[in-house]
């Protein structure tokens, strides 16, 4: 919960003046708080996943890190932390956590996730 509410609270800098470095504090709080929650993810039990309030979180942290990757595409900032390979790859991690968790019987709940996956993938290397 407490970096669920971390993201809630900093979510609304990300977009705010990139170049400012007023913002750059919540900026990293909220995408290493989504970061985390995305590495919590693979450790959840398949009960956790029905929960409505699970599934809101990791959507919540999978919507900031592709926002974030989205931003960086449009207008690459000179200063990284962490890199754009590392944030898809955790982004690639937490489709793959929840397909094991789901199997075939849910992957068609997944197909733009993974295919907004693949093509930031595609357009960042």
């Amino acid at each position: 919960m407490y970096h669920k509410g971390l993201c809630m609270l900093h979510r609304r800098f990300l977009t705010k003046e990139r170049t400012n470095q007023r913002f750059q504090v919540s900026r990293d709080r909220c995408i290493s708080s989504a970061v985390a929650l995305l590495d919590f993810q693979s450790g959840l039990q398949a009960s956790f996943y029905r929960a409505s309030q699970t599934r809101q979180m990791l959507t919540l942290a999978a919507m900031i890190l592709f926002m974030e990757l989205e931003l960086r595409q449009k207008e690459p900032p000179k200063e990284t932390s962490p890199d754009s390979g590392f944030l898809l790859q955790t982004l690639e991690q937490s489709v793959s956590s929840f397909l094991i968790q789901f199997g075939p019987s849910k992957k068609q709940a997944l197909p733009n996730v993974a295919s907004a996956s693949k093509n930031l993938s595609r357009s960042w290397f």
